[in-house]
């Protein structure tokens, strides 16, 4: 059997609220007699599902997904994400920048901005603006439709309206405890966040994350992997290496010397016909 479940889940904090969708498989296990013995539940998380069922939340996901494939610097993954949201939302400022926790700022390489709306690239004192930079630190996301009303935001109100955010969306990126980076979505009149409109942020500041942090990853192998072909091409001895399955990904130009095989002739499985038949199977 399976059911739909609808959560509303409390933001860190516990100060604001956001729906969650869930997917519940129960499945019966059975016992001799025909009763039933136990219950395997299995719970899928499918809140970015529900997200893609309006016509124009799936295009902004599926237009984002096809645009980060191709990226190849986290900064152009920050900008060309918050340039598709940005447009989608039809708010003033969007963009991806990094956090000093020490000294409370923001720094951004560049953002995506409406006709007319003043860049934030460059390096922002956050304190100038309020004190909700308290709350990023917590993991907090940040939702103020009035910045006039908002506690946290009123004293800076005038200065925030300058900058074309009269209401904003903050949603911080934590890594290992620690406030990171974020994803800010300013407009410069006030306005009342949708839950809809909530989400979709939430899930383009997980994608950019993710994109990223798939970059990062990507660049270390690069590098593990140059450094260890130059330790093997330096090393007198032979060198190579099989995946599970026999396949071989890599040997080095002494084993070429030895076995007078040209390069390319021994790659994948033909590195098995160096042996003689009888051997093969066993090596």
């Amino acid at each position: 059997m399976a059911a739909m479940r609808y959560d509303v889940a409390p933001e860190a904090g516990g100060t604001n609220f956001l729906p969650r969708y869930w997917r519940s498989v129960n499945t019966p296990v059975l016992a001799a007699d025909g009763k039933v013995r136990c219950i395997i539940q299995s719970v899928e998380e499918m809140t970015a599902a529900f997200l893609t069922r309006g016509r124009g939340m799936r295009e902004v996901l599926s237009n984002l997904t096809d645009v980060l494939r191709d990226l190849k610097t986290p900064e152009d993954i920050g900008y060309q994400a918050a340039a598709i949201l940005g447009d989608a939302l039809g708010t003033s400022r969007v963009g991806f920048g990094t956090i000093d926790t020490v000294r409370d700022t923001l720094h951004v390489v560049r953002d995506w901005c409406a006709d007319g709306v003043e860049t934030l690239a460059g390096q922002t004192e956050l304190r100038h603006y309020g004190h909700f930079i308290d709350d990023l630190k917590l993991g907090k996301l940040i939702v103020i439709g009035d910045v006039d009303q908002d506690s946290r935001t009123a004293q800076a109100a005038a200065a925030l309206r300058e900058r074309s955010a009269g209401a904003f969306v903050n949603v911080p990126v934590v890594e290992h405890g620690a406030l990171v980076a974020v994803l800010f979505v300013n407009n410069a009149a006030v306005r009342d966040w949708s839950v809809e409109e909530l989400l979709l942020i939430k899930e383009v500041a997980a994608r950019i994350r993710t994109a990223s942090e798939r970059l990062r990853v990507t660049a270390a192998l690069r590098e593990s992997e140059a450094r260890f072909r130059l330790i093997t091409e330096a090393m007198p001895q032979m060198v190579w290496s099989n995946l599970p399955d026999g396949y071989n990904d890599y040997h080095n130009e002494q084993w070429h010397g030895f076995t007078g095989a040209p390069r390319n002739a021994t790659d994948g499985h033909r590195w098995s016909e160096m042996f003689p038949p009888d051997d093969r199977a066993r090596a």
